[in-house]
């Protein structure tokens, strides 16, 4: 049970229980401080590598270089399944910038994807569920579990709109754990929050490029 991609093929304890066990590299990371910094494999990366945590990739064994200011911002988008197009498409210009952003409706490796037609065959049968009975399947607990790990792994979160309840707690979620929150999209007159004032800053979607070059700043800070 080694991890396939350490050179010194080192072999990681496992010291918790459960579907998702931790398990630590014995070998440990190092940051520039000489601060021994250890790394976490989760259930399904035993044998393939350590996953990402805060962001940050396994070094094989070798000293961590410096990171540059985008690669230090971790962005969880927050918005609707109906913008699932315009979610892929605000990560794919994120990252482009150097971000590292988790989009909930994209799968990956690393990434669980819920979707509604799981536990229904058509949506309008939703209706029939309310909030305590949809929440005591495994399904849905599954997912609120895969969200809320990656709201934890962000230091930014970016609640675009227009979406819904769902998104909005996310959002004040993040803001609540002190992460820097920005809400970006349309604006249209007559709809509005005051409690949108808890935002770092809103953005038009014309503003994109000002939006990333705010992350840049704060993060610096």
């Amino acid at each position: 049970m080694k991890c396939r991609d350490c050179r010194f093929l080192s072999e990681p304890k496992v010291f918790g229980e459960g579907g998702y066990p931790s398990v630590r590299c014995n070998l440990g990371l190092w940051d520039k401080n000489g601060i021994e910094h250890w790394h976490s494999y989760g259930e399904t990366q035993l044998n393939r590598g350590p996953v990402r945590r805060f962001g940050e990739a396994c070094t094989r064994g070798e000293p961590k270089g410096e990171k540059s200011t985008a690669e230090k911002a971790r962005i969880y988008i927050a918005s609707s399944w109906k913008n699932q197009e315009e979610v892929i498409a605000l990560a794919e210009k994120l990252e482009a910038e150097g971000f590292q952003v988790d989009a909930f409706c994209r799968a990956t490796d690393d990434r669980y994807v819920f979707h509604w037609s799981e536990l229904v065959d058509n949506e309008d049968e939703l209706k029939y569920y309310n909030a305590i009975e949809m929440l005591a399947d495994p399904r849905t607990q599954r997912a609120f579990q895969e969200d809320r790990k990656w709201l934890n792994w962000a230091n930014c979160v970016i609640m675009l709109m227009p979406c819904g309840r769902s998104s909005h707690m996310e959002a004040g979620y993040g803001k609540g754990q002190g992460k820097l929150l920005y809400i970006f999209g349309d604006f249209p007159k007559g709809e509005f929050d005051v409690m949108y004032g808890l935002a770092d800053r809103l953005f038009r979607r014309e503003e994109l490029p000002e939006m990333v070059e705010e992350i840049k700043r704060r993060i610096l800070l």
